[in-house]
C-alpha cells in the first residue's frame, strides 16, 4: 500500500481524517480532512491505504498484558491470546488488536502489550456510520481512542518522556484519557465530558475532582509514580481548562504539536491537538516514538 495510513476519528458528529506516508521517518502528513458525520468521505482519501478507525474506550475491553517468556516472533501471538482469554463470550465474537508497550530506548523486544477488544458487531456499526457504502481496500483496523491519542501524543507532540502523565482529550462526547510512563503507553480510560462554560463553576470542579481521582486511582494500582502524574490537555478546549490551575491538585499543561507539524491554519479546517486522536491512528503499528 506504499506505506500510506490512515486514521479516521469520529469526535461527536465530526469525523476527522489524516492520511500520512509512513515510508518516511518522521511520518509525513500528506492530506487532511474534516467532515460532518453522515458525509461522504472522498475515495482518495482512503485509497490503497491501511485504515485505521478509533473505538471510544468504553466500547472496548483494554488491558495491559505482561507477557510470559515466549520467542520474539510469538509475542504478538501470545499477547492476543491473553488478550481474548479473559473474554466471556467465544473469540470469534471480538476484533483484537494489540500493540507493543515499547519504551523509547529500551534495546529488548518489548514484554508489555496493550490488548483491545471490540465485538465485531459494534466494530461493523462503527465502521458503516464512517463508511456508509464507500468500499476500503481491506477491512479497517481499530485502536481504542484512549491509546490512538497516546500514540498521537508520543509521535506529533512535545512530548514529556520522563515520569508518569496523563493525557486528557476533551472531547464533544466524552474525555478519552491515555496513561503515559516514561515514554510508553500504560493504559487508557474514559470520563463524561468536560461541562460547558455557561454550566457554572459547581460542575467544572465536579468533573476536575472526578478526573484526578479516575488519575490518582489508576496511578496507584499502575505503578505509574509515586507523585501525582502530571494532566496534560488536548483538544479545542485546553488552553481554557489550563488557564484555572488553581481549582486543580495536580499539575497540568496543555499538549502542544511538534514544530513540524503545525500545519497552516485555513478557513475551514484548525489543525490542533484535537487531531491527536486521528493522528494516532493514522500511525498505527508504527514504532515512531523516539524518531521524532
Amino acid at each position: 500500500m506504499n506505506g500510506a495510513r490512515v486514521g479516521v476519528d469520529l469526535r461527536g458528529s465530526t469525523v476527522l481524517v489524516v492520511r500520512v506516508d509512513s515510508g518516511q521517518s518522521p511520518a509525513a502528513i500528506t492530506s487532511i480532512g474534516k467532515y460532518a458525520e453522515g458525509q461522504t468521505l472522498p475515495q482518495n482519501m482512503l485509497a490503497n491505504a491501511l485504515v485505521t478507525i478509533g473505538i471510544p474506550d468504553h466500547q472496548t475491553q483494554t488491558r495491559v498484558i505482561e507477557l510470559p517468556p515466549v520467542s520474539a516472533e510469538l509475542r504478538p501471538a501470545a499477547a492476543r491470546f491473553e488478550t481474548t482469554a479473559a473474554l466471556l463470550d467465544p473469540d470469534s465474537s471480538f476484533a483484537v488488536t494489540v500493540i507493543p508497550l515499547v519504551y523509547p530506548s529500551s534495546e529488548n523486544d518489548p514484554t508489555q502489550w496493550l490488548g483491545m477488544a471490540v465485538r465485531r458487531a459494534s466494530l461493523e456499526q462503527f465502521a458503516g456510520r464512517l463508511f456508509g457504502e464507500i468500499a476500503v481496500d481491506s477491512p479497517p483496523e481499530f485502536l481504542a481512542r484512549g491509546a490512538a491519542l497516546g500514540l498521537g501524543y508520543l509521535n506529533f507532540c512535545e512530548a514529556i518522556t520522563d515520569g508518569s502523565i496523563s493525557v486528557c482529550d476533551l472531547s464533544a462526547d466524552y474525555t478519552f484519557i491515555c496513561f503515559i510512563r516514561n515514554g510508553s503507553l500504560a493504559g487508557t480510560a474514559s470520563l463524561r465530558a468536560l461541562p460547558e462554560k455557561a454550566e457554572g463553576d459547581a460542575p467544572l470542579k465536579q468533573w476536575i475532582s472526578e478526573l484526578e481521582t479516575l488519575v490518582r486511582y489508576r496511578a496507584s494500582v499502575g505503578s505509574m509514580a509515586p507523585s501525582p502524574p502530571m494532566l496534560v490537555f488536548a483538544g479545542k478546549r485546553a488552553e481554557e481548562i489550563v488557564s484555572m490551575p488553581s481549582i486543580f491538585t495536580m499539575p497540568i499543561s496543555a499538549a502542544k504539536l511538534l514544530s513540524a507539524y503545525q500545519l497552516p491554519q485555513s478557513g475551514e479546517i484548525d489543525f490542533g491537538t484535537d487531531w491527536l486522536v486521528a493522528l494516532g491512528l493514522a500511525v498505527n503499528g508504527l514504532a515512531l516514538c523516539g524518531d521524532r
